[in-house]
C-alpha cells in the first residue's frame, strides 16, 4: 500500500479517535486540492526552498546534478532527479522530503495496535483517505478484511470517481463513508476536476441504497466550485435523490496547501476571494429545509 502520511489521534475524519491513512494517487485533479502531494501515485520530492540557507551541501552531494541555486533559492530539475535521497541526508535545514512510500500490512497493523484502546473507548477506528484510496482497492480490501476480523471500525474518504465495479466491490468494507460533491454542472465539474460528475453521482446513489452511515462533503470554492446562490436549486435537486443522507459538511476554501504546491514546483491558486458568510448561511438554510443536517467546517 502506497501512502504519503499516517496521522494518529484524528477527531475530524469519522466517529471517535481515529488513525488516518493517506493513500497516494488520485483519480481527480481538483485545482484547489489542499493535498497535492497525494495526486500522483508515484513518490515525489518536495523542496521547501524557503528553508534553504544556501550552504550548497545538497548540490555537492547530488549525483545527477539536478539541483542549483536560482534567485537565492534552491531549484530542482525534476526530469533529472532520481529520488536517491542524498539531498535529504546532506541538508541541515530539512529542505527536502520524499512523499510516498510503500508500507506493508504488518507495518500498518503495528501502528494500529498502539491505539486500539483509544478506538474502543471512543468508538473510533481507521480512516482511509487520500488521494483516492479506491485506486488501491485490492490492498484496501485485503487490509480491511483483517481490520473487520479484529473488530476495528473502518471509514473511507472518497471522491467516488472510480469505476462502479470497483466501487461496489469495495464500499461494503467500510462502516462509515465520506463522499464529495464538488460541482452541480457536469461540464464545469470536468473543467475544475477533470472528472465525470455523472459517474460520481451514480456511485453515490448506490452508496445511498446501502443505507450505510455516510456524509456528503461540499467544498465551497470561490470562482470554481459551488459558490453562487443560483447553483443552490441544482444542488438541492441532487441531494434530494439521496433518501438516507443525514448530514452535509460545507468545507470552506483555505490556502494552507499553497506551500505544498510550491514545494512540488507547481502553481497554487492565487488571489482567491473570501466566500460570503451570507451565502454560507443561505446554503445551510436551504439544505436544512429538505431535512438534512448541515455543518460548516
Amino acid at each position: 500500500m502506497r501512502v504519503f502520511n499516517i496521522e494518529r489521534f484524528s477527531i475530524q475524519d469519522g466517529p471517535g479517535i481515529r488513525t488516518v491513512i493517506f493513500m497516494k494517487g488520485c483519480t481527480l485533479r481538483c485545482i484547489w486540492c489542499h493535498n497535492p502531494e497525494g495526486q500522483n501515485p508515484f513518490p515525489e520530492l518536495m523542496v521547501y526552498s524557503f528553508k534553504c540557507n544556501e550552504c550548497m551541501n545538497c548540490i555537492d552531494k547530488c549525483p545527477v546534478n539536478a539541483l542549483n541555486i536560482r534567485n537565492t533559492k534552491i531549484n530542482i530539475d525534476r526530469e533529472k532527479c532520481d529520488l536517491c535521497g542524498n539531498c535529504i541526508k546532506s541538508c541541515p535545514k530539512n529542505v527536502f522530503e520524499i512523499v510516498g512510500k510503500d508500507v506493508s500490512e504488518k507495518e500498518i497493523l503495528e501502528i494500529i495496535s498502539k491505539d486500539k484502546e483509544y478506538y474502543n473507548a471512543s468508538g473510533g477506528g481507521i480512516t482511509f483517505s487520500g488521494g483516492e484510496p479506491l485506486m488501491q482497492y485490492e490492498s484496501l480490501i485485503k487490509l480491511t478484511n483483517i481490520l473487520i476480523e479484529k473488530k476495528i471500525s473502518t471509514a473511507l474518504e472518497t471522491s467516488a470517481y472510480i469505476s462502479s465495479e470497483i466501487f461496489k466491490k469495495t464500499i461494503n468494507h467500510f462502516d462509515f463513508i465520506y463522499g464529495d460533491i464538488k460541482h452541480v454542472n457536469p461540464l464545469e465539474h470536468y473543467k475544475v476536476t477533470q472528472g465525470n460528475l455523472r459517474l460520481i453521482l451514480l456511485n453515490l446513489r448506490y452508496l445511498d441504497s446501502l443505507k450505510k452511515d455516510y456524509v456528503i462533503r461540499i467544498p465551497i470554492i470561490p470562482n470554481y466550485g459551488i459558490y453562487k446562490p443560483e447553483q443552490i436549486p441544482d444542488l438541492l435537486k441532487i441531494l434530494n435523490e439521496f433518501k438516507n443522507l443525514k448530514k452535509v459538511e460545507l468545507l470552506r476554501y483555505h490556502s494552507l496547501g499553497n506551500s505544498k504546491y510550491l514545494a512540488l514546483s507547481r502553481v497554487p491558486l492565487r488571489n482567491m476571494e473570501n466566500i460570503s458568510i451570507d451565502f454560507l448561511k443561505l446554503l445551510k438554510e436551504k439544505i436544512e429545509s429538505i431535512g438534512i443536517e448541515v455543518m460548516i467546517i
